[in-house]
C-alpha cells in the first residue's frame, strides 16, 4: 500500500491493519469483543503502522473422528 502512495489507512482483511495514523494524527482504533456480547468492545487497541490478528475456538470444532473444521 505504501508503494502505491497510501499514507493513512485502517482496513480489515481478516486482520486489522493500520498504515500510518488517521488524517488528524490519531491512531486507528480496533475493538476486541467477547463472544457473549460481540457488539460491545471489551478492549480497544490503538494502532499506527501495526496489525492485529485474533482467533477464537468458537468458529471451529473437532468432529467425532478428530478432524478440525468450521461449525456447520
Amino acid at each position: 500500500m505504501r508503494n502505491a502512495g497510501v499514507t493513512s489507512s485502517l482496513l480489515n482483511m481478516g486482520e486489522a491493519r493500520a498504515v500510518g495514523a488517521q488524517a488528524d494524527g490519531s491512531p486507528g482504533r480496533v475493538g476486541l469483543a467477547s463472544l457473549e456480547d460481540s457488539l460491545k468492545a471489551d478492549a480497544v487497541l490503538e494502532i499506527v503502522d501495526q496489525a492485529v490478528a485474533t482467533s477464537s475456538a468458537a468458529g471451529f470444532h473437532f468432529d467425532a473422528s478428530g478432524r478440525f473444521g468450521p461449525y456447520s
